[in-house]
Formats: C-alpha cells, structure tokens, sequence
C-alpha cells in the first residue's frame, strides 16, 4: 500500500472470507448461503454505528449491574432484536454506498436453520425452532444413579429439613441426617403445612403465627434450600447448618430425596431458572466443545466466575474470539452472549424471537446444549442478549426489512418538581398531593442515615443475600422508619428553603395510591372492604399473566430479567409519569389495614409477586408498623401548602 492512499476492499466472492470496513471478519459455512461473522457483533462496532445514528436508545452502554464494564472488543449486549436487524440494515445501506459489497448482498442476522449448520448440528428435524427446540429435549427417563449417590452422601452429611419432613403429620428434627427417620410413601408432590416466617429475607426463624399448605416439589424443595428460613416445616426445628451450596449439590440433594417417593423413580425434565434439575444423557447432549459434561476448560465462556462451571476466567462478557473457533472458524458459538436470530420462535403466536448459544451466566445442562432456543420478546432488552451478523450471497431474493411498530408517543407531563435529594414529583389529579416518581432510593436513605447516627441499619444489613446499588429502592425498613423519614427530610427541605410554610412530605393515604395507580373511586370505608374489590385490574392492564416488561415481579412469572429488587425507573412509567407502581417492593401507606387494628397498608406487590390476586392493582396486604422485610419500601408525597 502507497503512503496517502485510500485502501479499498474488493467485493467478495461467496465462498472467500472477507473483512468489513469495521473490521468485522466473515466466513462461509457449507450449507448455508451465508458468510457468518466469526465473532459476535462488538461494543467498538455498534459504537461506530450510534456515532452514525444519534438519538438511537443508548440502554447498549448505560445499563447497572454490578462491576460489569465493558471494553470494545466485548459482544455488545443489551440490545433488542429490533436494535440488531436496524444495526444490520445501517451497515448494509453503508457498506453499499462504499463499493464493499455487491448489489444484492446484505447483512442481517442469521436464520434459526443456518445457526444450527454454523454450529454443527446439521439439519434438524422440524420446520420451525419450536418444532426443532421439542425434538431436541431430552424424553422422559430414569432419575440418574450417579445422581443420586451424590445426594445420599449429602443427606448423610448435610441438613436439611425438607429431606426430614418424611409424611405429613411425621416432622423429624433437622440436624439429624445420620439417624434420619425412613422416607414414607409417596409423598413427593404432596402437600404439607409449614410455619412462615415473620420477615421471609431473615437469617432467623421467628414464628409468624401464619402457616399455609405447601407441595413439596422442585420450586418449594429449591426454594427451601435457598430460603431456608422463609418457611418451615411445621413441627421441624429450624436452623439448618451446612445447606448445600451450589446447584450440583441442590440438583442431587433433590435426586436422592425424590427417588424415594413413590412417584420419584421417573421425572421429566424440570428446568427453573435455567437450572435444569436432571442430568441429559451423553448421546442427547451435543454441546458446541462436544458431548462431555461438564463443558471442558476452556470450552467458553459460561456461568458466573466462582459459581458453578469452571470453563473460563470472565465474570461477565469475555473479549470477541477468547477460546477457540469451531470447525468453521468461528468463535463463541456457546457462551458469552445470547444471540438474536430472525426467526420467530413460534411462527403461529409471533410474539418471540429465537435467541441461541447461550451467555456468560448460564451453566445448566439444557441451557448449554447447541440445540436449546431461548427466545424473548424482540422489543426486550437485557444483559444476556447480543448478536452476531451474516453476509448473504447476492443471490436471494431481496426482502424489505420489517419495520418495528412505531414508538407511542410518550405522554406529557409538566415539569416535576426536584428536591435536594434528586427526588422528584408529580402532581395526580384528584389528589391534593405530589407523587415522588420512584420509590424512596437507596441512595436517598443513605442521606438520611449519615445525619442520623441512630438509625437502625437492618436496611444494609439484611440477611436474604443480595446487593443493592444506590438507584435500587431501600428495602427492610418498616412503617415508622418510613414516617421518621418523612419527617427528616422536611425538616431539611424547610431549612433550606425548598419547601413552603405547611408543606410537608409524608406516606400517600390509601386512597391517593388507588388514585395514582389509575383505579379511581372504590367501593369500601377501610382498605380492608376495598381488598380485591376491582377484578381484573393491574398496572399494566387487564390481560393475565403480564407481559414482558410490565413490571419486576418474581422470575417464574418471566417478566423481567432481574432476580430481586431493580432500578428504579426501570419500567415504562403509568399514565401519571410514576414507575413502580406495581412491583419492586411493597410500598407502606398512611392507613391502618382495620380501624380497629394495629397493621398498617402496603400496596403495589413486590419483586417476589406471582399470583394473580397479589398482583391486582386493588390488592392490599398488611403488616405490623415495626415489622421489616426485603419486600417492604416506601414511597413519599409532598403536600400542597395547607399540609393535607
């Protein structure tokens, strides 16, 4: 090359690879008419493409989880599908106008069935993914023998009460794995009554005096060992040393105890949360390194660091290219980001899109398989999800990119008033008071609690396992400390001259709520006769189950992408401009439950929310004013300046 001059690219032939103006390499794969990328779609790539296209949504770069940065050879992530075909169609029109590819050719992501080629399944039996996905799930088999021994050497040395509540009406003392009673009958799937705690996220059993009936199957058996004190066994003592730890050690546990039941010498494949709760045998288990588990080291990039799989180094996502190409020359077909394909996942409903490979956090044996189809919604974006591009040939027939549905006009509000904590608040009609937008922060407690040296610190110091960020609504503080508050922040907003004479912020009454969730006039003196009484109303709507991005609600529901409590402002914002009124956390109101009780309101569900009732934006639960729990937060108003 000339010093000075302009290097041009010749455009390609089909079967030669080629490199992009972005240096994006492409190669074919036999059976297909495509050149893949031999690497996913990088941070530095879609930067070129926003640089080229401002306004576009920046959630690529401005997202919050954790210590997750990521440099610009990382796979971009936290783009929707209808992010990828724009990104696609962007490149396309460039690459034209500069000569470096042929008329006819174009980017787009790749079909469901060229995924399958590129990754070396071949062709699959089954006209659509959800055809193809139903062929390729493991039948119907025996529990594992392997698995078992593993979780009978756990029984013997590990406690758990589950395992020792044998038969209804025969507890047997936790902590006595060695001269455990025999296991009765056919008790798996049967239910039985448990005693709930008083605060469900606490490391200590308090009775609550409440018990409800339970099924002993594979949610409450997982959720027992991960929540172990959130409910137990009525009659068993609770306080179990030595749970097991990781999934490995829950998935035999549960093996061992269920193969003593009755119904327990079949199961069929059970998968929560991308755990799945059988082993797959070998010959069904063709993963991208091959048909061992678990995945060799080095084999991708898999799981959290630490957690489960030890395939790689990477927390999060790993550089483009990190382990090796597949027999095609291309890289990260498993692991590190989930990827966009066009087709719909079930072309009869078209309501998701198919994604495959796997991510970086996902470490179970059906997840990893190279023929699993995750899908989502292609308007849905989260951390897990990227995409990788394929060049077609210039010789299929010319297709009009679907356009998405265009953005609904985002409703105006007038602007809300801020105070020196950077809340901010909106008036709702039919109220005398201001809504602050969000739920009380972390950040804004945090405020409070560094002028307060008394402030009781079990909203930092939990003991249900996970972190929050500062944007993240402050959890396990009870009624009184929300009304002190309360109380504490006017009094520093008055001093500072924010706030005019009678002012003040408080906890919404139970009828504001109503009003600004949207419900109007109900029927009832008390929130008590008001509980379920507008059916079929929820802050997203009237259709059940909620869609995708309605809300953050407990994962089984899959809704959302986050395990426990989110950002505020996460989710689209009610007709009022205010987020989270359904979801998150529970949200303490002025009222008593019952003019003749003690109990105070909470409104709105929480991020543990799963059934329809609890989930009705009528729906009202209670508790004791000093009560705390991690599903517990508030929310504040401002008054008009008569104090109301």
């Amino acid at each position: 090359m000339v010093m000075g001059s302009v290097q041009t690219h010749a455009a390609p032939k089909p079967a030669m690879p080629f490199t992009n103006t972005l240096g994006m390499r492409f190669a074919p794969v036999p059976g297909t008419k495509v050149q893949f990328s031999i690497w996913e779609t990088r941070v530095k790539d879609y930067a070129a493409y926003a640089v080229a296209n401002p306004g576009i949504d920046e959630g690529w770069k401005n997202f919050v989880y954790g210590g997750f940065i990521q440099p610009a050879t990382h796979p971009v992530v936290n783009v929707n599908w209808d992010d990828a075909r724009a990104f696609c169609a962007w490149l396309t029109e460039k690459e034209l106008e500069e000569g470096e590819i042929k008329p006819g050719q174009r980017y787009r992501l790749p079909t469901d069935a060229e995924w399958s080629m590129a990754v070396g399944l071949g062709q699959e039996p089954g006209n659509t993914p959800t055809e193809r996905a139903e062929a390729s799930v493991p039948a119907i088999g025996e529990l594992d023998p392997e698995l078992i021994a593993d979780g009978k050497v756990l029984f013997q040395s590990k406690s758990c009460f589950t395992c020792h509540q044998t038969a209804i009406g025969v507890p047997a003392p936790a902590g006595l794995p060695l001269k455990a009673p025999k296991f009765m009958g056919d008790f798996w799937s049967k239910e039985r009554e448990v005693e709930l705690n008083t605060d469900s996220g606490s490391a200590v059993f308090v009775p609550s005096g409440k018990t409800r009936m339970v099924k002993l199957d594979e949610e409450y058996f997982m959720e027992s060992l991960l929540k172990p004190n959130a409910m137990v066994v009525k009659g068993a003592i609770p306080g179990m040393p030595l749970l097991p730890t990781t999934p490995e050690e829950r998935n035999a546990l549960m093996a061992y105890v269920k193969s003593h039941s009755g119904a327990g010498a079949k199961i069929k494949l059970v998968v929560m949360n991308g755990i799945v709760l059988q082993k797959i045998a070998a010959v069904k288990g063709l993963y991208p390194w091959g048909k061992k588990w678990p995945p060799p080291e080095g084999a991708g990039n898999y799981a959290l660091q630490g957690q489960s799989l030890k395939a790689d180094i990477f927390k999060y996502t790993s550089p483009a290219g990190s382990f090796a190409a597949n027999a095609y020359g291309l890289h990260d077909m498993g692991g590190n980001a989930y990827e966009w394909c066009e087709d719909w996942h079930d072309p009869a409903k078209k309501q998701d899109r198919v994604l495959r490979g796997a991510s970086w956090n996902l470490y179970g044996t059906l997840d990893l398989l190279s023929s699993y189809r995750h899908r989502d919604s292609p308007g849905n974006r989260i951390i897990n999800n990227g995409f990788r591009c394929v060049l077609t040939d210039g010789t299929e027939a010319a297709t009009a990119l679907p356009k998405p549905d265009p953005t609904p006009p985002k409703p105006s509000f007038p602007k809300p008033f801020v105070n020196t904590l950077g809340m901010k608040f909106l008036p709702v009609p039919g109220t005398d008071v201001q809504f602050c937008l969000w739920e009380t922060r972390v950040k804004d407690y945090t405020a409070y609690a560094a002028t307060n040296a008394d402030v009781d610190e079990e909203w930092k110091e939990f003991g249900y396992g996970f972190k929050q960020a500062n944007t993240h609504p402050v959890v396990n503080v009870n009624w009184n400390e929300a009304q002190v508050f309360c109380a504490w922040l006017t009094k520093k907003e008055s001093a500072a001259g924010k706030l005019k004479p009678g002012q003040k912020y408080r906890l919404p009454t139970d009828a504001e709520w109503s009003l600004a969730v949207g419900l109007g006039k109900e029927t009832g003196r008390t929130p008590w006769e008001k509980r379920h009484g507008i059916k079929g109303v929820y802050p997203w709507g009237k259709a059940w189950p909620p869609p995708k991005g309605a809300e953050n609600y407990r994962q089984s529901l899959s809704v959302d992408r986050f395990e426990y409590t989110s950002p505020v402002g996460s989710f689209a914002a009610n007709k009022h401009g205010l987020y989270d009124m359904g979801g998150n956390v529970y949200e303490w109101c002025e009222d008593k439950y019952r003019t003749e009780k003690t109990h105070r309101v909470l409104r709105g569900a929480s991020w543990g929310g799963v059934n329809s009732d609890s989930l009705l934006s009528s729906f009202r639960f209670k508790d004791n004013p000093v009560f705390r729990s991690s599903l517990y937060g508030f929310r504040c108003v401002l008054t008009n300046a008569s104090g109301r």
